[in-house]
């Protein structure tokens, strides 16, 4: 079966949200298909309200960032237990790849944020943006569920939804940060694939192009796909069989067609497979041009 990022995310969504209509249920996928890709801008200088340096998203594959504004219990939103659980889950499993962990909170006074920093001993870095710069800049969407974000090394957002509100956003979010290999449990590498980011240069607007992979099972036992999973509807992942012999490969094309955005893009596709946690993540990027 094969889904997009979007309706992963709009699945978890339902589980824990009323919707009681289908133009309601239609609303949340526009602003989630809207968000998915867009680029997050960042104020020039934001600081640590504890240590008070300044902070560079610039040196990781990943940033996950979240907004709290002023309205209501900053404490009860920002749930600090929970997110410093989440990211000490990320820390263990990430192995080389890098990510950065920021929540941005609109806030009068630093002092509050502080006794809640320090109450929770959370070892993150939090931001007070005193003139709510971060939500000018982005008019980030109403609902909570919504305002924390994936964003990859260029901070263009990867995936839409709060971990610290939502387990199945939380496991999205460690298969997508993960990496590219897929380990069994003693930790032997099972999956692998020669070239699993690809650069195809230029794409006129329009045009079907179309990347060939090949899955490798390293082991001595059969490997199944379960799922199949692209980040955008523009991304279509083709595989000829679910089943890959030990030591067989498997091909796999990935069809890329944008009919209706140009620039620069980075698309992914996740392949997950029965028995193991982390999928395979094989990566097309280049331009679109008229």
């Amino acid at each position: 079966m094969k889904k997009s990022v979007i309706q992963i995310i709009l699945m978890f969504l339902a589980s824990i949200t009323l919707w009681s209509c289908a133009s309601e249920t239609d609303a949340y996928a526009r602003l989630v298909s809207e968000w998915q890709g867009r680029e997050i801008v960042f104020p020039d200088v934001m600081t640590d309200v504890i240590t008070g340096d300044t902070i560079d998203l610039s040196d990781a594959d990943f940033t996950i960032l979240t907004y709290v504004d002023s309205t209501g219990c900053t404490g009860c939103k920002m749930k600090l237990p929970i997110w410093k659980e989440f990211f000490s889950s990320l820390d263990s499993i990430v192995g080389e790849r890098d990510f950065n962990a920021v929540i941005v909170v609109n806030a009068k006074y630093n002092r509050e944020l502080a006794y809640l920093i320090q109450r929770d001993d959370y070892p993150y870095q939090v931001v007070n943006d005193v003139n709510d710069s971060l939500q000018i800049l982005n008019q980030f969407p109403d609902d909570i569920m919504l305002r924390t974000f994936l964003l990859d090394r260029n901070n263009h957002v990867v995936a839409i939804g709060n971990p610290a509100y939502n387990v199945g956003i939380a496991e999205l979010y460690r298969a997508i940060i993960s990496g590219r290999k897929t380990f069994n449990k003693g930790g032997t590498q099972i999956i692998t694939v020669d070239d699993s980011k690809k650069e195809i240069g230029e794409v006129r607007l329009g045009e079907v192009l179309t990347v060939n992979y090949a899955l490798k099972n390293e082991s001595m036992d059969t490997v199944f796909v379960r799922d199949v999973i692209s980040s955008c509807h523009c991304t279509e992942a083709i595989i000829s069989d679910s089943v890959i012999p030990p030591n067989d490969t498997l091909p796999i094309q990935i069809k890329f067609h944008e009919d209706s955005i140009t620039g620069i893009f980075r698309r992914n596709v996740y392949i997950y497979y029965h028995g193991f946690e982390n999928p395979t993540v094989l990566e097309v990027s280049g331009s679109v041009i008229n």
